[in-house]
């Protein structure tokens, strides 16, 4: 796996700024919103994702041990899944082309 394209892995104890900027340095046109959603935010439609960004001092998790190896070859579907399974954020993915659910993050 060491040779896809494009691989980042993010974990439990880094803080969110510095997986921001790894995620942008891969993917410059994608915007990737990380979160902690509310029964609000699904309800209503407000506070908006970008309001519940964890600030770049937080951590991406604070149980030890937790990963999401992110990589080119990823959909944007796979990519919200990594991070959904292995810290419990939700994502939300800002970018310009049709279907990025389904389309590769190297095409991003």
């Amino acid at each position: 796996m060491s040779d896809l394209p494009n691989r980042v892995v993010l974990t439990s104890g880094m803080k969110h700024g510095e997986a921001k900027a790894l995620l942008a340095a891969l993917w410059p046109r994608m915007r990737v919103i990380i979160y902690r959603s509310t029964v609000q935010h699904y309800k209503e439609g407000y506070p908006t994702a970008e309001e519940l960004e964890l600030g770049d001092d937080e951590e991406m998790c604070r149980t030890p041990g937790r990963e999401a190896v992110l990589h080119g070859e990823m959909t944007g579907q796979d990519l919200h899944h990594a991070i959904m399974k292995a810290f419990s954020l939700d994502t939300e993915l800002d970018v310009g082309i049709h279907g990025v659910w389904r389309k590769k993050l190297s095409e991003a």
